[in-house]
């Protein structure tokens, strides 16, 4: 493609100038004869991984960015019942409405891009036969209103109406969807977008049911060499317009190339894939809703990780996403840490053990002693508080230029909701520290004994990797 100074994003513009959208142009509706999927069985874990997109009735990979069937379908299911009103001001090719028909769901599905709006009637010209209903003798299917509509303004639908958002709006600029029309986010820069998505969260608030979910699909972004964390900056928004987390949940891609060029390209300029995306499911408080309070307090010890104890793994991990199995999940974890961001002097400061007092090895001395590479792990189900901030305001200091510092952190459950340290961890650390990878590190084989059916197991956790830059 350079050869002829052609780009990606040329090819991207052609389409969308002939379709109206962004879309495959050697592709069609696929009617197929099956209706739903073969041997579907729900989700259990926080850990949602589909390498097949799933091609049932009308489902197709045409419309670029366009998330798996499965994941409206498990959504549908999980956190609505047959005949709730579903809400999806971003419908794309109108995957989340054909799922919604199909389950016996009302749904209002919207789209600013007119050739979107298109393009998912088509895919909603299907019949579903009495006698089919997908089980359910009692189901009764309902054609989606779809329309032409903006997600930062749901003009028409009322306060406290819907029983279900389920959407999938675009990663800022990364993919276009029009020709940019007026109203297309897919158009915005970072801080544009944020604020676009504040006024989406806003009106998602308004329009949803006190009690009812609202679940979103985002990932993140890389800029200059670094992640731009832009799921958790998503999150946020939502959370700060008066919702809380019910459940956030991972979505493994399976598109990353991870043999050959990119497998040496990430170990020679040290670099990982973006490999997930993030599902946070937010709950609209009600009168029944438990505040989430957390009384554990921190304790921690304070080591040199030694090398002699860490075993090199025979490959890196070279994407945001790391599954290990429960056996080696530690071994491989620490491992490719070490390999990745450490060096000879390495500090490990664990949160599982007996009292710390947060001196890290004399970080407030005139010479505090310097590592490579400070590992911390937090605390398990203890919320970012004085203690948090004041151990990471010390370690800034024991950090060599250019070195790095891995905080590892876990989601755990109060009552029925979610609590996410990372999401407040990743801007904690000073100005000299600056994010560099988001990875996601998944058990392969998660103890689901203790977890309630109606819940999902925690099967995830975060390393947050931050470095220290040169002084401006």
């Amino acid at each position: 493609m350079k050869r002829y100074s052609v780009t990606l994003r040329d090819i991207e513009r052609a389409v969308v100038r002939k379709t109206g959208t962004n879309r495959n142009l050697f592709s069609s509706v696929r009617r197929n004869f099956e209706l739903e999927p073969r041997d579907f069985t729900p989700e259990r874990t926080t850990v949602w991984s589909f390498k097949s997109r799933g091609g049932w009735a009308t489902h197709s990979g045409d419309y670029r960015g366009n998330w798996s069937p499965f994941i409206p379908r498990n959504l549908l299911l999980r956190y609505s019942n047959p005949g709730d009103l579903v809400l999806d001001p971003f419908c794309g090719g109108g995957t989340t409405p054909v799922e919604a028909k199909l389950l016996g769901r009302r749904c209002i599905a919207r789209d600013i891009v007119p050739a979107a709006v298109e393009t998912t009637l088509r895919n909603l010209s299907f019949s579903v036969p009495p006698q089919m209903a997908l089980g359910h003798d009692s189901l009764r299917i309902y054609e989606p209103v779809v329309q032409v509509g903006d997600a930062r303004e749901l003009t028409g639908i009322a306060d406290s109406s819907v029983d279900l958002v389920c959407t999938h709006p675009p990663y800022s600029d990364i993919v276009h969807y029009s020709d940019g029309i007026e109203g297309d986010i897919s158009f915005h820069p970072l801080d544009s977008f944020l604020v676009d998505m504040e006024c989406v969260a806003k009106e998602c608030f308004r329009v949803l049911k006190p009690g009812k979910h609202c679940a979103i699909l985002i990932g993140d972004m890389r800029k200059n060499k670094r992640v731009v964390p832009l799921g958790f900056m998503t999150i946020q928004r939502f959370l700060e317009q008066g919702f809380v987390l019910r459940d956030l949940i991972i979505k493994r891609q399976h598109n990353c190339r991870t043999t050959g060029y990119w497998y040496s390209s990430s170990v020679r300029y040290n670099f990982l894939l973006l490999a997930q995306e993030y599902l946070p499911i937010f709950l609209k408080p009600d009168d029944k809703t438990t505040p989430m309070m957390s009384t554990e307090t921190a304790e921690c010890t304070c080591r040199r990780l030694s090398l002699d104890e860490l075993e090199h793994p025979a490959a890196l991990e070279c994407k945001t996403t790391w599954v290990f199995d429960s056996a080696n999940y530690e071994r491989l974890l620490l491992g490719n840490i070490v390999a990745r961001y450490g060096g000879l002097h390495t500090l490990a400061i664990d949160a599982a053990h007996s009292c710390y007092d947060t001196s890290c090895h004399g970080a407030d001395a005139a010479d505090p002693e310097q590592f490579d590479m400070v590992y911390i792990r937090l605390p398990v189900r203890h919320q970012v508080d004085a203690y948090v901030v004041e151990l990471l305001r010390r370690i800034e200091n024991c950090v060599r230029q250019f070195g790095h510092v891995v905080i590892r952190a876990s989601d755990y459950r109060v009552g029925d909701l979610t609590v996410c340290p990372a999401l407040e961890v990743w801007q904690l650390l000073g100005p000299t520290f600056r994010i560099r990878e988001l990875i996601v590190v998944v058990c392969s084989d998660p103890d689901l004994s203790s977890t309630r059916p109606e819940e999902l197991a925690i099967a995830h956790e975060y390393l947050l990797v931050f470095q220290k830059d040169m002084p401006k």
